[in-house]
Formats: C-alpha cells, sequence, structure tokens
C-alpha cells in the first residue's frame, strides 16, 4: 500500500554549530555538523558534552574540533598542556532562533546533530529546549483502525462501522481483487499495525512547552521530534507536520531508517525533515521545483534527491527571517 509522504524535503550539504547558550563549547565534526553545549568530561575515547536535550556522547573519531567558552577552563585530559593557547571567542549568535527539542524516548544526540544542520542552512541558531514531554496513551492513534478505513475508501466500500465489521467487509473485497496491490494490503492486514502518535496531540505539548518563548519575535518558531510513527486523519502515517498560526511543529525519524542505516544519514534526513517544516512556519507553501526543500516527495529516494531552497523559494525564506 503506498502512502504518500508528508513534508517537503532538503538534502543538507553542510552543517553548523547547535546554539544553546549565547556562552557555549562546540564539538565540531568531521561531518561538518556541530553540538554547542557544555562540556562536562572528556577523554581519550570520547566527549561528553551536556545540551539543552540531555548529554551526548561524542567518539573521538568523530570529532575534527573542540572549542569551548572563554568562560569556562576546559576540561582536564591526561594530554592536556599547562600552557596551552586560550580558545578562540565563539562566532556570534544569529539574530533568529529555532527552538528544536527531543520528546521522552528520542535520540537527543541524533536530534542535537540534526538541529545543528538545519540552522547551519537557514542561518539561524537552534536552541534544544531542556524539557522533554513524554508521549502517553492519549497521543495515541489506533492506525489499524485507520488502514482499514483507507483501504475501504479505495476498494468503494462503506469506511463505517465496527472495525471488526469493516475488516471482514475489506478482506472479502481484497480476496476478489485480482490485482497484486491487493495482496500487498492483505499482507499489512495480516502482520502488526502498532499503533500512531497522534501529530495533533504532539503540537499541543509543543506550544505547551514552549508559548513563553513564542513570545520573543526572534523566535521563528518551535519544533519537536520524535522516535516513533505519526500519523494524521486520512494518512497512514506522516514525516512532519506544522502549524504557522501556532507556530510549532513537530517531525518524526521513525521512517528514515534509523534502525538499520547510517547514522550520519539519519541525521541528514531528520535535518531534511526539520528545514521543510520550518519552511512551512516561515509562510511557504509546495513547490513545483523537483530539487527544492518545498517539493512533495513519494518516497525515500526522492526525499534524497532534494539539494535547496529553489532560486523562487530562497528569497522568500531570507525575507521571512529578516521580518
Amino acid at each position: 500500500m503506498r502512502v504518500a509522504l508528508r513534508g517537503g524535503l532538503l538534502a543538507v550539504a553542510c552543517a553548523a554549530a547547535l546554539a544553546s547558550t549565547a556562552r557555549a563549547d562546540e564539538v565540531i565534526l568531521k561531518t561538518g555538523g556541530s553540538i554547542r553545549g557544555r562540556i562536562v568530561s572528556e577523554s581519550e575515547q570520547e566527549v561528553v558534552i551536556e545540551t539543552g536535550a540531555g548529554p551526548v556522547k561524542v567518539e573521538r573519531a568523530r570529532i575534527r574540533e573542540v572549542t569551548r567558552s572563554p568562560r569556562q577552563p576546559p576540561a582536564r585530559t591526561p594530554a592536556a598542556e599547562e600552557d596551552a593557547p586560550a580558545p578562540a571567542p565563539p562566532a556570534a549568535t544569529p539574530t533568529r532562533t529555532l527552538l528544536v527539542f527531543a520528546f521522552d524516548g528520542a535520540d537527543a544526540a541524533l536530534v542535537a546533530d540534526a538541529g545543528a544542520r538545519a540552522g547551519r542552512v537557514l542561518g539561524v541558531a537552534v536552541e534544544v529546549l531542556p524539557g522533554r514531554p513524554k508521549p502517553d496513551e492519549r497521543d495515541m492513534v489506533d492506525r489499524r483502525a485507520q488502514v482499514l478505513q483507507l483501504l475501504a475508501r479505495q476498494l468503494e466500500l462503506d469506511p463505517g462501522g465496527p472495525s471488526e465489521e469493516l475488516e471482514r467487509r475489506v478482506r472479502a473485497a481484497l480476496r476478489d481483487n485480482p490485482k497484486p496491490a491487493a495482496r500487498e494490503a492483505e499482507a499489512v492486514l495480516d502482520g502488526p499495525i502498532p499503533p500512531c502518535l497522534a501529530v495533533e496531540r504532539l503540537r499541543e505539548q509543543v506550544l505547551a512547552l514552549a508559548q513563553a518563548r513564542l513570545a520573543d519575535a526572534s523566535v521563528i518558531g518551535a519544533i519537536g521530534v520524535v522516535g516513533r510513527d505519526m500519523t494524521q486523519k486520512g494518512l497512514n502515517f506522516v514525516f512532519g507536520h506544522a502549524a504557522p498560526n501556532a507556530r510549532v511543529g513537530v517531525a518524526s525519524y521513525w521512517r528514515f531508517g534509523w534502525r538499520e542505516g547510517p547514522r550520519d544519514k539519519v541525521a541528514h534526513r531528520l535535518a531534511v525533515q526539520l528545514l521543510s517544516t520550518t519552511g512551512v512556519l516561515l509562510g511557504l507553501g509546495r513547490c513545483e521545483d523537483p530539487t527544492c526543500v518545498r517539493a512533495f516527495p513519494n518516497n525515500l529516494e526522492e526525499h534524497d534527491r532534494k539539494r535547496a531552497f529553489c532560486a523562487a523559494c530562497r528569497p522568500r525564506v531570507e525575507a521571512a527571517l529578516r521580518r
């Protein structure tokens, strides 16, 4: 069963500092991204940096450079030199800020990395909020019932009635349908269909957490990130969703290959979704240019072909950020 993917997507070519505070330590990654916060410990194997989303452990093999706030002495390591030069002051903080945080259960380091990449592309500060809301049963949607209703509409059946009766009617219609897609739909129904998180409920939690900060005109908006599947009415799943009037959004990395794919690629895809959701917060609609972040993708391959805001959309982004 094919379901169109929601949320414009952008392939991120470079990464940037995660500005959680004006005075912060920074771990610059070899991939081009960086994580900002307060370094709490170091060893020959790793650096631990405290961010608003929690502590993040970074292997030395992934680090290109470490810089520290001039107001905090560097953490001691066995190889530290007593006469080491003072670190350079951090770069000036951008004037606009995007708030990003991980829901409980999401990978805080992944969210920090993806936020840094998105911030670099937009040229804004990305601040990881300290709160970590926890989804519960009130946030869940019975996706099995939702899938049955979608199949019923595709088969031109009445989608109403009790779930058990609806499933009997859907299965009977699928058995009479010779198309290969019908066999795929039967396989979906035969397997487990776990519940999804409802984007509307998640948005409410983001708004409750960030409402005081959203009163600041320099704040673009707030985006919460979950590591579970999301859905909304009429759709099987969504990658991301935003409510521009409320200036809040949500994004999920559940379908970005996080269980088997390289971590760097998952961070890249999540950064793409953060950029897409931010585009909605800035007032951008869909774009017809297939290489633009705001183009409509139907699969991850199309997602990964996104390169940048197109020549028509980029000036609109820059103008919105100046307001």
